[in-house]
């Protein structure tokens, strides 16, 4: 009897924790998302989570390794996200969770990979016009199909196989060309040199090539052959036994071919290869058991077979590899999750390898699993429940912050601490002999929110008017801080601060912005009108590239887009100056200077009550010589910031490569293949017409108007949906709405200089860029039927982490000497990064501009010279590039000038005497 009422009690007790699993609702990846285990950085990948088996709306997706978020996004209705994965510099297992207040939340490993290398696999000489195979593999060796092969500037893709077959071109003597390849998701390979050997007859036979060191007979072919010399040393003719020199580098010699008087008969080339490192490839697993056996492979990367005998070391273990390449290790313990090991090749003085990285892991076993609930509120009982890897119930100390608790059945039970804004924290299990457990939870801190409340949403220039800042139960909050037209002000006790609105050109909306430590912070346009007050707009409308001492027109426009009368309009140039009036249109006409110094000069229009305008304006000279480009829009008028496509040719064909600006700012492309760049109209303030010219070396410039429509005032402002604040490498989502909540899609989205588009759904996603301290960053939106919209995106330090932003490099690869080229620099992030010193061929140093861009000018070199670029910027590592500067060779005129000079001279000569004397001719 009593057996029995124990019994009864005890599942009388049981029953809320049955009810409560009843009731737990538990997302989970599905089984297609969980299965795509490998995949590549930056790739786009879709994410799936449903619940009861139905895609399952607003779950929040996370990338996370070693307790930070790489990547992050929100499933929409059906349960998908799409998030771009982070750049990783080597292979490494990432996990992705789901989590969504009230429900339990799922998790998986996956491996976000490198882009595989391109290696290039040839002979290293071959004979001209002979055929040759160019083999094109991974960093595994495997063949890689329809990749792109470039050789001496010939294109073509590789087969199944991963070859292609090229001809030698004919050479007049041994020649270097070089071999490269690219694919789409690979990383290019490097530069391989292959040399062409000139196999002309003499009356001498030799070997095409012969490797350093190595002993080869020479063949007479002629009885008037009395001696041969080779590298200095002379030889008679029954004795033409040589050996080739030692050579650091791979090199062309002459056989010289000598008669008994010692009269040269003859000379080839032969080429004397140097015994240079054997380039091999190691490669192995990306992931391994601890103690479990590793197996590597070393492949001969000319031969892509195994190499015997190369000693491998791995986690401080070295062995040589079998008759197959290959060689054993066993994986070490670890005392974490993943430990990463290298391996590499021993000998680098007999070989050059790359290094290959294992990630060990710890048995699921061994380790200890934590869960909870995913978002709470600071100050909320929050359980947790520790398990081992076999899902038993364990004892461990569990703790978050700077509190602690210990388990009682597995369980234990955590009061949330006080957080000055809603942020994640990390809650850690631990027990002896396991791996710690780790979960996150999204603390909120209780209801407190700043409230930004106007007298009027608009108001006059150079009027005061009141902001005040109220907490969700109305009452003023005090020192919070307000930023207005760029500058910070501090609420008073009542929590109002007094502005004054700005003078301005035209009407204009400003942004307010408030925060104070532990409240959200809130935003609130306000419209400051332009009544009179101060100077007026004027606006000088001029061509920004004109052709010396040409005629052209340039116009003065008010506030309406009219033209103003009586405009003092001053052309200065070298020290001179002219002064011109416009007439009752606005206009007056401008005779461009001479050029004799700088290539520019500047043009200023003055009126007493306007605001002053000028320009500056490039003389470009014009070659009678040369073609000139010419310049087209895809319409003649545009709304600003509309897009728009620029075609840019000459003769009626496509010029790939040129430069373009817009009303006087260089685009950051340049015209690809078809001729064309797209860009979005520049924002103005009153309709006017916008100078499009293009420049390329080798062309005279061209040019065109384009007309640009100011449409703010008549337009709707967009609504941007985003954090407030976000951690510096913290990535997070933008939503673009109208203003009741429909998506906007394909807007673009500016951050830090880098544009996206939105999708179906409004939104688009950003990394916020590395900061040395808490900065804010303007997030605009640009769309063609909308005016422009604008929130301040506060981008939090990590005062824990001490790793820096890389800096990357892109430039074209080859460039003529004398030819001008653009650097342009990013960050790893693919910001464009400003005010970055870039040092090219080690002297000449310049600043970055806004777009990242810098120009510099190939020097005069007297071979095809690599030389080098190096970007530097505190707070970023730096970065290195080198580009190719190819010898420009003389022309024939340049060459030989005094030749024609002299034959044009006879020939005028010779025709003069002969128009002389022909009347004494009979």
């Amino acid at each position: 009897m009593r057996a029995m009422f124990v019994m009864a009690v005890t599942l009388l007790m049981l029953l809320p924790t049955f009810a409560s699993l009843a009731d737990e609702k538990k997302l989970e990846f599905t089984n297609d998302t969980k299965n795509s285990l490998f995949l590549y950085e930056r790739e786009k990948t879709v994410f799936t989570v449903e619940y009861n088996g139905v895609g399952e709306g607003k779950v929040n997706v996370s990338i996370e390794r070693n307790g930070t978020t790489y990547a992050y996004g929100i499933t929409n209705s059906e349960g998908k996200v799409e998030i771009t994965l982070p750049n990783v510099t080597y292979s490494s297992p990432f996990t992705v969770k789901a989590f969504k207040e009230g429900y339990t939340g799922d998790s998986f490993t996956i491996w976000i990979l490198e882009k595989p290398m391109l290696y290039i696999s040839t002979q290293r000489i071959v004979e001209e016009e002979k055929e040759f195979e160019v083999k094109v593999v991974d960093d595994q060796g495997a063949a890689v199909s329809d990749a792109v092969v470039t050789f001496s500037g010939i294109e073509g893709f590789t087969d199944d196989n991963g070859t292609i077959e090229f001809q030698a071109p004919s050479v007049g003597m041994p020649t270097l060309l070089e071999v490269y390849a690219t694919r789409e998701k690979y990383e290019p390979s490097e530069v391989f040199t292959l040399w062409i050997a000139d196999n002309k007859t003499c009356v001498i036979k030799a070997p095409l090539w012969v490797d350093e060191g190595k002993t080869f007979t020479v063949t007479a072919s002629s009885d008037e052959v009395s001696s041969v010399t080779f590298a200095g040393e002379t030889k008679e003719d029954e004795d033409l036994v040589f050996t080739a020199p030692q050579v650091n580098e791979t090199r062309a010699y002459q056989i010289q071919a000598y008669d008994e008087n010692g009269t040269l008969l003859g000379y080839r080339f032969i080429v004397v290869l140097n015994n240079e490192r054997k380039h091999l490839l190691l490669f192995g697993p990306i992931e391994t058991m601890e103690d479990e056996d590793v197996e590597f492979h070393v492949l001969s990367l000319q031969t892509l077979t195994g190499v015997e005998g190369v000693e491998v070391r791995f986690a401080g273990y070295g062995k040589t590899t079998d008759e197959n390449g290959t060689v054993v290790f066993t994986s070490p313990l670890v005392s974490e999750p993943y430990v990463s090991y290298t391996a590499e090749v021993v000998d680098t003085e007999k070989y050059v390898s790359n290094n290959w990285m294992v990630w060990v892991k710890k048995p699921e076993d061994h380790s200890l699993i934590i869960n909870g609930l995913d978002v709470a509120y600071e100050g909320d009982k929050v359980t947790f429940n520790v398990t081992t890897g076999d899902g038993l119930p364990t004892f461990a100390m569990v703790s978050i912050g700077n509190s602690t608790v210990y388990t009682v059945n597995g369980s234990a039970t955590l009061v949330l601490p006080e957080v000055t804004s809603p942020c994640y924290l990390t809650v850690r299990a631990a027990k002896p002999g396991y791996l710690d457990g780790y979960t996150r939870i999204y603390v909120k801190n209780r209801e407190k929110r700043l409230n930004i409340e106007l007298e009027k949403n608009s108001v006059n220039e150079g009027e005061t008017f009141v902001v005040k800042v109220v907490d969700t139960n109305n009452d003023g909050v005090e020192n919070a801080t307000v930023w207005f037209n760029f500058n910070s002000y501090k609420t008073d006790g009542s929590g109002s601060v007094r502005l004054v609105a700005p003078d301005v050109l035209l009407t204009t909306n400003y942004l307010i912005y408030a925060e104070k430590q532990g409240f959200e912070t809130d935003s609130q346009w306000i419209t400051i009108k332009e009544n009179g007050v101060g100077e007026s707009f004027m606006k000088l409308v001029t061509p920004l590239a004109v052709v010396p001492w040409s005629k052209f027109n340039v116009k003065v426009i008010d506030k309406s887009g009219e033209g103003l009368p009586d405009v003092g309009v001053d052309v200065e140039y070298g020290g001179s100056l002219t002064k011109l009036k416009t007439n009752g249109l606005g206009e007056t006409t401008v005779r461009a200077p001479i050029l004799t110094g700088d290539s520019f000069f500047t043009i200023t229009a003055t009126k007493n009550g306007y605001i002053m305008d000028s320009a500056v304006v490039m003389l470009m000279d014009k070659n009678q010589l040369l073609n000139d480009l010419t310049v087209e829009t895809s319409s003649s008028e545009v709304n600003e910031g509309g897009e728009m496509v620029i075609t840019v040719e000459s003769n009626g064909k496509a010029v790939d490569g040129a430069n373009v600006w817009v009303d006087g700012s260089l685009l950051p492309y340049q015209t690809d293949d078809a001729g064309r760049v797209s860009c979005c109209a520049p924002y103005v303030l009153v309709d006017r017409p916008c100078f499009v010219f293009a420049t390329k070396t080798g062309y005279n410039f061209g040019y065109t108007w384009l007309t640009v429509h100011n449409e703010v005032e008549t337009m709707e402002t967009p609504v941007i949906e985003t954090k407030n604040m976000v951690y510096e490498t913290e990535s997070f989502n933008v939503t673009v709405t109208t203003g009741v909540g429909k998506p906007l899609q394909g807007v673009n989205v500016w951050f830090n200089g880098l544009q996206k588009t939105t999708d179906a759904k409004g939104k688009t996603s950003f990394t916020a860029p590395a900061v040395s301290t808490n900065t804010y960053f303007l997030l605009s939106v640009n769309e063609r039927n909308f005016a422009p919209a604008f929130k301040l995106i506060k981008v939090l330090d990590k005062s824990t982490s001490n790793r820096e932003a890389e800096l990357v490099i892109s430039s074209i690869p080859i460039v003529l000497e004398g030819e001008n080229f653009t650097v342009t620099v990013k960050d790893s992030y693919g910001y464009l990064v400003k005010d970055a010193y870039v040092t090219f061929n080690d002297q000449i140093e310049k600043k970055t501009n806004e777009y990242g861009m810098v120009n510099f000018t190939a020097p005069e070199v007297s071979h095809d010279s690599k030389l080098r670029i190096d970007a530097i910027k505190l707070g970023y590592s730096s970065a290195t590039s080198y580009i190719e500067v190819k010898n420009r060779e003389n022309s024939f005129l340049e060459q030989y000038w005094l030749t024609v000079v002299a034959i044009i001279v006879v020939a005028v000569v010779t025709l003069f005497a002969y128009l002389y004397y022909r009347q004494y001719m009979v």
